[in-house]
């Protein structure tokens, strides 16, 4: 069996705020993501290469908030955030406050095959990446006028802005994918929050966190309020729960969503298991999702 799970996002997604043509686009793009990662699948390659087609996707989409079309930090500047993680041996990788990078997840993927470490920043990822040939752009490709729009509306308020909160549907995006070798795989990318302070990590960069994938139990992405995620260790949590509590995907899932909330967070998961059983479930208004399955199973939704 192989199948994939996709997310854009979850938050205060209002239907009155989008017409019906804008919520086409939407949709076409994850149908996109899906088309591109179920291929990968279906060609029998692994999870790992499944995950990480579908996010390329997303992050070459300036819907999303990843990529071209990420917000922006206080001072103006994009900071991109993604990482991979494997279920069959904990490999993980990726990289944090990158700024140039077209693909983000591309070098996190590199960074887990390719270095000893597990996660690398800034502008010295930027420059390795440039170094080694990875596709680069300037800051002015990532910037949309929607994410310069919601900057000063964040500013104005001086609020620091959840991606999906004042009608901003510019969302996070991950996919968690399983393979015919029944391995899984994990995959996020994120442009973080609306008016972040310069250098802030998110959850979407930190296997365990927002990422997370284990054959014995679960493949797993988060979006919403990244740093709840992170205190709580969100993927690694519902991977105990589910190894050690005996929880099931969508109980664990569902703990996970709900200890979120407790703390005063929103957001969204998405999560898989080596036998297919999958999860996509949120404590906002919406999420941007998406699923297909060798097992006939198909579902592109946002409410």
């Amino acid at each position: 069996m192989i199948k994939l799970l996709i997310h854009g996002g979850a938050g205060a997604i209002r239907r009155e705020n989008h017409s019906e043509e804008e919520m086409d686009e939407y949709k076409k793009a994850l149908s996109l993501s899906l088309e591109q990662g179920f291929r990968t699948l279906s060609e029998g390659r692994s999870a790992e290469e499944a995950v990480v087609e579908a996010v390329k996707v997303l992050e070459d989409c300036p819907l999303f908030n990843s990529g071209k079309g990420s917000v922006l930090c206080s001072d103006g500047r994009v900071q991109m955030d993604a990482s991979i993680m494997c279920g069959q041996n904990s490999d993980c990788g990726a990289v944090t406050l990158v700024e140039q990078i077209k693909n983000p997840i591309l070098m996190a993927r590199y960074v887990m095959r390719h270095t000893p470490h597990r996660i690398l920043g800034s502008k010295d990822a930027d420059a390795l990446a440039r170094e080694l040939g990875f596709e680069m752009e300037s800051q002015d490709y990532f910037v949309t006028e929607k994410s310069k729009f919601h900057l000063i509306e964040a500013k104005k308020k001086g609020l620091i802005q959840l991606d999906h909160d004042e009608g901003d549907s510019s969302q996070t995006v991950g996919a968690v994918a399983l393979d015919q070798n029944g391995n899984l795989a994990a995959a996020t990318s994120t442009g973080g929050l609306t008016n972040k302070f310069p250098g802030r990590v998110s959850d979407s960069s930190i296997p365990g966190a927002g990422t997370f994938a284990n054959n014995k139990t679960l493949a797993f992405s988060a979006t919403g309020t990244g740093d709840i995620f992170i205190q709580n260790m969100s993927g690694f949590d519902a991977h105990s729960q589910m190894l050690y509590g005996k929880a099931s995907l969508s109980e664990a899932c569902q703990s996970v969503l709900e200890k979120v909330k407790s703390k005063g967070g929103r957001g969204g998961v998405l999560g898989l298991t080596s036998s297919g059983q999958s999860f996509m479930g949120f404590n906002s208004l919406g999420m941007f999702r998406g699923m297909k399955g060798s097992d006939g199973s198909f579902q592109i939704e946002v409410f």
